[in-house]
């Protein structure tokens, strides 16, 4: 608090003693007091001052605060030890110089403070005032300070000057600013979560993250970009209060039409800003102007890269200058980071949902046919079991049309029997039954003896114009044609669904219409033999045998539980599960297997659920059996009921998802492994072909080089590739030398055991024995007639551990000379195979012939798989 103090003393009080002897305070400021030459400045000497001037100066210098006093019509400056420090560089410059001199950039702050003191006579008090400094040392150029002035009066009451104390509260100010900044961000990210987290749309997420954002900066414009086309384009989704008639949202932009060091800003991973983009120098005029066209003056950038590559990046920008803070980039890079969490949180609950809901409509499709079959099986009426086929059609294909048509008894004509989701004087409908009186309708049953898609109707070439007006008046513009095939291997109709869309049908939609079709010939075959008993109990027994085939086919683990729970019915994979056969299954309950008591009490809660209501349940387990087996499973329950309705079975289906997880994880590796292969092979291509041009005298030569090498290298990769470049046949490798001399096997003597090696090691031998061949055919054994090349190699066992040994030998050749200079060839074999094997390699030319000796360490060339 500032000190209510007047100073009003009587100078007549002054004593005898020395003119200095107030300056008892042992304090460097009153030495410096003491020592300085007063009688030059505008207090003249020591000796002349006024008793007030002496006491306040006395009790100045006894303050624990930084203090000063400012005296007489200049207000000449003296200050405390304290008050120094704080003056920095200004010290000891301002002792006994005017306060103005000594702060000129504070003149229009002191300068009416001072009025107000001399006119008024009261204390002044500022509490936490920002002052801007300059010249002030090492602090920093904004500081803050509370404290106060007291009025100085001499003996006669008049204000001569005034004392003034001084603290120091930047750290405090400082503090409390950032307390207040970290409030209001973490009221903001708790805005922000709370807007997101009901969203399940990546879209919506980027718009209503912007939004919020927008709103915190007070922005003209957020926007969030998901980059695309190698780093060149991206396309904005946020929040645009812009004027329509310059457009930036849903905007495909490239960065190099704005920006001269584009790639920088996405592959960084950091946050830029530009506060104003007219007085930037670094930008051409056409940059300028294409910010212009967008309306944008000021803009912040954080872009976020993750394993290494850049996703995605968050803007906000402004139609005017900007002046951009440091809480304002942390609002952007927390936003940035926690939209694209979002954004990838919703996109992986979208996959997993789509995964959840297939497998559902797999269950749900298996356990509509079982229920199917129960129902056809009583069904005397063909018209509403083809009805009921037709619907359980449009249930798997995702359609509400289809139709069934049914080959004449004469087996000549085509009759269209049953439909759905058309009106009976519907055009489709009417050209269908023109075409069964047509002459050619025999061989329309022809062409329906094998499946027929048309993903587009539209981009079929030669459809019958008549054809193609009915399908645009009908909206259809994808089709599907199953032939329905009868137990003697007949076609006796065709099972037909239409969509209005393009439609690509999955091999599970495919595999259930085509039960679909074979549910319908058995039951129309089935219902055309009930003129004769014999005939009727042959297709009941037919339709068995069927139902037994398809649920002993189908992978999942089929079963029915009577209400004592006990087994009723087991399929064939149930069977291999358990590792028991259908008698030992039959009649044993859950607690027959070594269940946990949860899993146990769970399952048997769901059968007493479905028997008291008839609902159906869909749960998934990890389950292993007493047979060992164990496996994940998604299961489906559902009631099986009585003729009076009451629920008689729980039948329940559960496929085994265990596989689908693991391939889904091996194809992940695969994507990654697959990656890293196609990087080595195109360095050693890229190293081929520079060696190749070095070497050549002109480029025939080059390419001939470089096609050789090249071929060496797909052989190599064919060997690996029969095998899921798990390893390859050393001997395989050798055996591709002799087609590249051009002369066969007969010009090779190659001895050794089939090892395997791993793929980069099989890749180096390959490239270095297509070395050896090449320099052979040119100046070797294998440039006469007469001459041979020995190949052996084997596994043997020194100091150093178990070694491949490798011996590669011409004779018959011309008499060898060294070569004057090293190729590609030789520094391959020499330093390039020396290093991929981490072994040795010596080359003897001698006169007989070359003699190359490779040894390397055995265990890593075994190890088959990944490439180190």
């Amino acid at each position: 608090m500032v000190q209510d103090w007047n100073a009003s003393i009587n100078d007549s009080d002054i004593t005898a003693e020395a003119p200095d002897a107030f300056l008892i305070h042992n304090s460097e400021m009153a030495r410096r007091i003491q020592a300085h030459d007063w009688a030059s400045t505008p207090l003249g000497p020591i000796a002349s001052w006024p008793q007030s001037l002496r006491t306040a100066v006395q009790i100045m210098l006894a303050m624990p605060q930084s203090a000063s006093v400012c005296w007489g019509k200049e207000l000449c400056q003296l200050y405390n030890d304290r008050y120094a420090r704080y003056l920095g560089s200004r010290h000891p410059f301002a002792l006994g110089r005017p306060l103005l001199q000594t702060w000129p950039e504070l003149s229009d702050m002191l300068e009416p403070a001072i009025e107000r003191l001399f006119q008024e006579g009261v204390a002044l008090e500022y509490v936490d005032r920002e002052l801007h400094l300059a010249g002030h040392g090492e602090d920093p150029a904004i500081t803050w300070v509370t404290g106060g002035w007291t009025p100085l009066k001499d003996s006669e009451g008049r204000i001569q000057g005034f004392l003034s104390t001084t603290i120091d509260t930047t750290n405090h100010v400082l503090a409390l600013r950032a307390l207040r900044q970290s409030e209001e961000r973490q009221a903001y990210l708790l805005k922000l979560s709370d807007a997101l987290r009901p969203l399940a749309d990546p879209e919506l997420i980027q718009r209503e993250a912007s939004r919020v954002l927008r709103e915190q900066l007070k922005a003209d414009r957020v926007a969030y970009f998901e980059v695309e086309g190698g780093h060149q384009s991206v396309v904005a989704r946020g929040e645009d209060h812009r004027p329509t008639d310059q457009p930036f949202l849903g905007v495909r932009f490239r960065f190099s039409d704005f920006e001269p060091n584009a790639p920088e800003l996405l592959t960084r991973g950091s946050t830029q800003w530009r506060d104003d983009i007219n007085l930037e120098a670094s930008l051409s005029q056409r940059q300028k102007a294409a910010y212009a066209r967008v309306g944008i003056r000021s803009w912040m950038f954080t872009s976020l890269v993750k394993e290494g590559r850049p996703v995605a990046c968050l803007g906000a920008f402004f139609d005017q200058e900007h002046k951009w803070r440091g809480e304002e980039q942390l609002l952007m890079e927390e936003t940035a980071e926690r939209t694209w969490a979002a954004v990838e949180k919703a996109r992986a609950e979208a996959a997993l949902h789509k995964s959840e809901a297939r497998l559902a409509a797999d269950l749900a499709g298996m356990r509509r046919l079982y229920e199917l079959h129960a129902r056809l099986a009583a069904e005397t009426d063909l018209k509403a079991a083809l009805d009921e086929i037709l619907a359980a059609a449009s249930a798997f294909t995702g359609t509400h049309r289809g139709c069934i048509q049914l080959v004449s008894d004469d087996g000549r004509r085509l009759e269209v029997f049953a439909w759905r989701g058309y009106s009976d004087d519907s055009t489709f409908i009417q050209r269908l039954r023109r075409e069964a009186l047509a002459s050619e309708g025999e061989s329309l049953v022809r062409a329906h003896r094998r499946r027929s898609v048309v993903e587009d109707w539209a981009a079929f070439d030669g459809l019958d114009p008549e054809l193609a007006a009915i399908f645009r008046a009908e909206n259809i513009a994808a089709s599907q044609s199953t032939p329905m095939i009868s137990r003697k291997g007949e076609t006796i109709g065709v099972l037909s669904t239409q969509f209005s869309h393009p439609h690509h049908p999955s091999e599970e939609e495919l595999r259930l219409i085509d039960l679909l079709a074979w549910s319908a010939a058995d039951f129309v075959e089935r219902h055309r033999a009930l003129a004769g008993r014999e005939a009727a109990l042959a297709a009941l027994s037919h339709q068995s045998r069927f139902l037994e085939a398809t649920l002993s086919s189908v992978p999942a683990l089929v079963y029915a539980f009577d209400r004592d729970r006990r087994f009723v019915y087991t399929n064939t994979a149930m069977h291999a599960f358990f590792g028991r056969t259908a008698e030992e299954l039959r009649g044993k309950t859950l607690a027959d297997f070594n269940m946990s008591r949860e899993l146990q009490s769970r399952l048997e809660g769901y059968m007493d659920h479905i028997f008291a209501t008839g609902e159906t349940v869909e749960d998934q387990v990890y389950y292993t059996a007493p047979s060992g087996n164990s496996a994940f499973f998604q299961f489906t329950w559902g009631p099986m009921r009585a003729s009076d309705g009451s629920v008689q079975w729980v039948v329940g289906a559960s496929l085994d998802t265990t596989e689908r997880r693991r391939l889904e994880e091996r194809q992940r590796l695969l994507v990654n492994e697959l990656n890293h292969r196609v990087k080595n092979t195109l360095a050693t291509v890229q190293s081929m072909a520079a060696q190749a041009l070095r070497g050549a005298h002109n480029t025939s030569e080059a390419q001939e080089i470089f096609d050789s090498r090249l071929v060496a290298l797909s052989k190599a990769h064919d060997i690996l590739t029969q095998r899921s470049w798990e390893g390859a046949s050393l001997r395989r490798i050798v055996d591709n030398v002799a087609p590249h001399s051009g002369q066969g096997m007969e010009r090779f003597e190659i001895c050794g055991p089939d090892l395997q090696v791993s793929p980069k090691y099989a890749l180096a031998l390959a490239l270095a024995l297509h070395e050896l061949c090449t320099n052979a055919i040119k100046y070797g054994a294998l440039s006469n007639t007469e001459g041979k090349v020995e190949i052996a190699w084997s596994l043997i066992t020194d100091g150093n551990g178990e070694q491949l040994r490798i011996d590669w030998r011409e004779k018959g050749g011309p008499l060898v000379q060294p070569p004057k200079r090293r190729g590609f060839g030789s520094r391959l074999l020499g330093r390039g195979l020396k290093h991929d094997l981490g072994g040795s390699v010596q080359i003897d030319y001698a006169p007989s012939g070359v003699v190359c000796s490779i040894t390397a360490p055995w265990a890593p060339l075994a190890q088959a798989g990944r490439q180190p």
